[in-house]
């Protein structure tokens, strides 16, 4: 059986190796399979802006209305590549939920700052603290439109300390601020945090919350 097996391979050895090479490539594809399968079972991702918040209500997809044709609309459902924006209303409505201690709706404002403008950044109302949660660690909250609390991510390679100044632009307009407190870091992008009223007007989405 060795020898005509040996004889095989001897007048075959293309035919030999285009087996081998398929079967080689046959199993690492089985193994690269098996291990994504098994990393995502292992897998459990920390939350990071909403740690400390029991759920999160936002839209996942949009719908758009279209012409209108003999009296009915043609309405289309698109989903979002990312989260959308739901009603300040809604926030209120949970609230008033039996059960629900605090319902927070957030603001995720696209902000850059001339302190450490290669560092993303965004900003929030000060409500926000309490969903990752960020923890205040020096100072106090701000109490103006003029101030702002940053995190220590933020704070720390900037010696942005309470007191500094620094200018945020968002918008497109650069504002000047005073950091009035630092708060804690969470994972993910670094924060700053205005007063929920100054950050509802700086909002280009008014009356909307991201979350």
């Amino acid at each position: 059986m060795f020898r005509l097996a040996a004889q095989t391979l001897r007048h075959r050895t293309g035919g030999f190796l285009a087996t081998f090479a398929a079967l080689a490539a046959g199993v690492t594809v089985l193994m690269t399979c098996a291990l994504l399968v098994e990393s995502g079972w292992r897998h459990q991702g920390d939350p990071h802006r909403y740690g400390a918040a029991v759920a999160v209500v936002a839209d996942r997809d949009l719908t758009v209305d279209g012409p209108t044709v003999f009296g009915e609309t043609e309405r289309t459902t698109v989903l979002l590549p990312e989260r959308g924006s739901v009603p300040e209303k809604v926030a209120g409505d949970l609230a008033d939920v039996p059960g629900v201690e605090r319902a927070v709706g957030d603001r995720r404002l696209v902000v850059t700052t001339t302190a450490a403008p290669r560092l993303p950044t965004t900003g929030h109302g000060w409500s926000s603290t309490a969903l990752a949660p960020h923890r205040l660690v020096s100072g106090r909250p701000p109490r103006s439109d003029g101030e702002i609390a940053v995190d220590a991510r933020l704070a720390g390679p900037t010696g942005l300390v309470p007191g500094a100044t620094t200018r945020v632009v968002t918008g497109g307009v650069s504002r000047t601020y005073e950091v009035s407190g630092v708060v804690g870091a969470a994972s993910g992008r670094a924060a700053l945090f205005f007063t929920d009223a100054h950050a509802a007007a700086l909002d280009p989405h008014p009356g909307r919350f991201d979350a």
